[in-house]
């Protein structure tokens, strides 16, 4: 029944996803919603009963992406968030009782959905302001989310018959609004959603953007190309569970992102986000070792990798999903040594750097660190 009903399933996801991260009207997002939660029964379903391998792993990736997307598109359908006369800290507290792993998301969704209900100009939410009010954990997934909403504000701006000046003053905006509501020390997080919100929504203004945010500070050329990187793993086409999905991403990054900088950085955020959606099973990550394992630069994935722990460390304190991973023991011999070389042996490296990197600001690592920036 799984298998007879999943091409048609998997249509379906297709669309409520764009249409949930368009924002469309003609779609009921009550709707949307059911249709992705039946997507994540059947896809818990067919890896619940597949035996140990590879099909099996890509239902519980999809899985998991389902799951973190939804519980990030519909906090506001779980938890009733349009009541009146309620806080920023108090929905944060409620949301919090979902669970180590599932409040990350959730959280992203409240950050979300608070600036996209806030004013419409230049104040959506304030999370400058709000910090001290808030839970420590909270503001990583708060400012990703509000970022979301900051860029796909000023993305909508622009006209598909777009001049130089209209995209570089819609820069010069998304920078301004990022600067006023964000938290120094987490302002890249909402930075790096520029690149996520124009892979997937403005495909075509990604070489625009590139090219006027060269001009306007190189820096923000890395997390933008991060966030493209989170794009390609998050697109609705790349949720299909197949292998070759898995092995097709690499080939995806060499094609989207069109010099070696970018790339570098593009890999670093699909890495990462692959890494923080799927922390609880580490037979994931070591699947899609295992299939892209003579294309993978090993400095690149175990920065990107130590960087995404440090974020869960500080978004989900509670979780053991860390410990777990730098336990974790693949079967075959050049997957075992490639995870001992960048995986198992970080654990105690990232554990012993948390306390400077929190103190300096978590947000810069949204965007590809070296082992020198990471770990001097």
């Amino acid at each position: 029944m799984v298998f007879q009903s999943g091409d048609q399933m998997l249509r379906g996801l297709t669309t409520s996803v764009f249409s949930a991260l368009a924002g469309e009207t003609d779609i009921s997002r009550l709707t949307a919603k059911t249709v992705i939660d039946m997507g994540q029964y059947a896809a818990g379903t067919a890896a619940a009963l597949l035996p140990a391998g590879q099909n099996q792993i890509a239902w519980q990736e999809l899985q998991n992406k389902l799951q973190t997307f939804n519980l990030f598109a519909h906090i506001d359908l779980e938890f009733d968030l349009n009541q009146k006369n309620v806080s920023l800290s108090q929905v944060v507290e409620r949301v919090s009782r979902l669970g180590p792993y599932h409040s990350v998301w959730a959280i992203e969704g409240v950050g979300h959905f608070y600036a996209e209900s806030g004013d419409t100009s230049a104040r959506p939410i304030n999370l400058k302001a709000e910090a001290d009010t808030l839970p420590p954990s909270s503001l990583v997934p708060l400012h990703s989310g509000a970022g979301l909403s900051f860029a796909g504000r000023c993305l909508d701006a622009i006209t598909y018959r777009h001049t130089d000046a209209q995209v570089r003053a819609t820069l010069e905006s998304f920078i301004a609004i990022c600067d006023k509501n964000s938290h120094e020390a987490y302002v890249g997080a909402a930075y790096e959603a520029l690149g996520l919100a124009t892979r997937n929504l403005h495909p075509h203004l990604i070489l625009d953007i590139d090219h006027h945010l060269a001009q306007i500070d190189e820096e923000l050329v890395a997390y933008f190309w991060h966030g493209v990187g989170r794009g390609i793993y998050f697109a609705p086409t790349n949720f299909l569970p197949v292998g070759e999905t898995s092995r097709g991403l690499l080939q995806q990054i060499q094609r989207e992102a069109p010099y070696e900088f970018a790339r570098v950085n593009t890999l670093s955020g699909l890495i990462w986000a692959l890494v923080l959606v799927n922390i609880r099973n580490p037979e994931i990550l070591e699947a899609f070792i295992s299939d892209n394992l003579n294309e993978l630069n090993p400095e690149i994935f175990t920065s990107a990798l130590c960087s995404a722990a440090l974020i869960w460390r500080d978004s989900s304190p509670e979780d053991k999903s860390l410990r777990a991973l730098w336990k974790h023991r693949p079967s075959d011999a050049r997957v075992a040594e490639f995870w001992h070389a960048c995986v198992s042996a970080w654990g105690s490296r990232v554990n012993d750097r948390y306390a400077d990197l929190k103190t300096a600001g978590l947000g810069c690592l949204f965007r590809h660190r070296s082992f020198s920036e990471l770990f001097i």
